[in-house]
């Protein structure tokens, strides 16, 4: 990593200093708005189907490990994605009753709420700390158990069309593509029709450090998801921590509440 520019145009050349202060920079980007820290439950029609448990089924696991990159990333707990896939036969058991009974107590290892940041340049000859983006390891186990868990909720909120049709974001089989051919055929047609085209575009800066947790935990009450599930998911997304790394310094670890 080049040298940095920190407070007062001071040249920063020691890799330690250079973790801590991009430390500094990314849990200031984080927002933690004043908002009580308890979900705040909105009103849920009561026909809305829902989920508040998932199964964890061996074979998922395993299917789950053998999509694991052969990364050999250093993680919190030291345990690489590759471990995992070469042990496979060996682990499949042991992590399935690990993940159903953080799922049944709706709690996860403090480990896999710890991260190891890598800072990746957003530009070409980066100067200042905001010039770097973080790019968290967390423990194979974590995300082999996230993965599941996000498929299981992708396909309840896809089966039950609990998304506007019109939202193409963090979709599967959706994308910035399907999003500009719907939008070009809605401007052939108004065009082919005399009418006039109106559009207003957002840009949400730092969108997902700044979500409230409570709002998110609340919204995903609204639209279905409880029980268990969403209590380990709340709890997925408290206290989690985060240590910079720069060659071999770390740096101070932080908290996001």
């Amino acid at each position: 990593m080049p040298s940095l520019i920190g407070q007062n145009n001071q040249l920063i050349f020691s890799n330690q200093i250079k973790s801590d202060i991009l430390a500094d920079q990314f849990v200031s980007v984080f927002s933690n708005q004043n908002l009580s820290s308890q979900p705040f439950f909105l009103s849920r029609h009561p026909q809305i189907p829902t989920i508040s448990t998932i199964s964890i089924d061996p074979q998922i696991v395993f299917d789950t490990i053998s999509k694991l990159d052969n990364s050999n990333n250093t993680s919190p707990d030291c345990i690489p994605n590759i471990f995992y896939k070469k042990c496979r036969d060996a682990l499949v058991i042991p992590l399935t009753h690990i993940f159903s009974l953080s799922i049944l107590s709706s709690k996860i290892p403090s480990i896999w709420k710890k991260a190891i940041i890598n800072p990746i340049p957003k530009k070409t000859n980066p100067q200042y700390p905001i010039d770097f983006r973080p790019i968290s390891l967390l423990c194979s186990s974590s995300k082999i158990l996230e993965k599941i868990i996000s498929n299981e909720l992708q396909s309840f909120i896809e089966s039950h069309k609990i998304l506007p049709a019109c939202q193409h974001g963090f979709r599967k089989s959706h994308s910035v593509s399907t999003q500009l051919l719907e939008v070009m055929d809605d401007f052939t047609f108004a065009l082919e029709n005399k009418n006039s085209v109106d559009i207003i575009y957002f840009d949400l800066a730092k969108a997902f450090d700044t979500v409230p947790h409570s709002l998110l935990i609340s919204k995903l009450h609204k639209v279905g998801i409880q029980g268990n599930l969403l209590s380990w998911i709340n709890d997925y997304l408290t206290n989690r921590t985060f240590t910079v790394r720069v060659s071999n310094h770390y740096s101070e670890e932080k908290t996001l509440h």
